[in-house]
Order: C-alpha cells, then structure tokens, then sequence
C-alpha cells in the first residue's frame, strides 16, 4: 500500500488585520505504488573541468599577459549549445549591450574546447547553457580589446 499525504488549504480568514489558513490533514490509500516521474540527469561539464576551462580562455585571449588580475570581464553574457558529441556547435552574446569584443573572443575559444554531453537516462542529449565566471585581465588587455 502506498500513502500520500495531501495539505489542503480550505479557507484564510482576515480578522484584525492578521491571516489565518486552517489547514486539513487527509490520508490517501492506493492499491498501486506511484512512482516518481524524476530522470537520472547530468549537466554538461568541460573534459578538463571548469577551473581549467576558465585559465585556458583567459590565457588564450591574454596572451599570457594577467599580471595583477585587477579588471575583470563577467561571461554570464555568452551562451552557447553542446551537440550530443560533446562539441560547441552554436555560441552568441545572449545580451549584447554589456558586452564587449573579449566576449567575441571567448566565443571563438570555446569552440575548440571539448566537453561531457548532458545526459538523460544515460543517454547524451544537446545543452543549452551560459558560461559562469569571470576572466581577470590586467589593464593592458581591457585597452587592447577596448573593454571599458
């Protein structure tokens, strides 16, 4: 037997400027199990990890050059698809007025990196997905991109 126990909201009463809710408990008998309709799911993730996918961009697009890290470049802004073979197929500024050319950059990096497919059931499926983090660049490379 399985139960199920529902919480039903009847009435809210305004007395004094306060609310009140009486709430009635009721069980539920059912002769079948009910079963959860959740799936086995999992994100995507950069074979390297994300750490390691974040340094490869910002030293990619800095050449090198991060002295001091004090500016930093937010990549919320950039999304893009994993197709079912772990690749970048697709990528685009999802919201362009805070974006500046870094982003184009990163966006061509991306691409060439590889990836574990979001799985459902254990099955690849495609991604849609904006990146997390923030690149750290010195002053030099925000000039270079003009980055303001």
């Amino acid at each position: 037997m399985f139960y199920l126990r529902q919480i039903f909201f009847i009435t809210v009463m305004l007395t004094a400027n306060v609310a009140r809710a009486q709430i009635i408990l009721e069980d539920y008998v059912f002769d079948e199990p009910v079963e959860e309709p959740i799936k086995e799911y999992e994100h995507p993730e950069p074979i390297e990890g994300y750490k390691a996918l974040l340094a490869f961009l910002q030293n990619k697009i800095s050449d090198g050059d991060t002295l001091g890290k004090k500016y930093s470049v937010d990549l919320y802004t950039v999304w893009f698809r994993i197709n079912l073979q772990g690749k970048v197929d697709s990528a685009f500024i999802g919201t362009p007025h805070v974006a500046c050319p870094i982003h184009q950059e990163v966006i061509k990096f991306l691409k060439e990196t590889q990836w574990h497919p979001a799985t459902i059931e254990g099955k690849p499926v495609s991604y849609k997905m904006e990146l997390e983090g923030r690149l750290y660049f010195n002053k030099s490379v925000l000039k270079k991109y003009d980055c303001r």
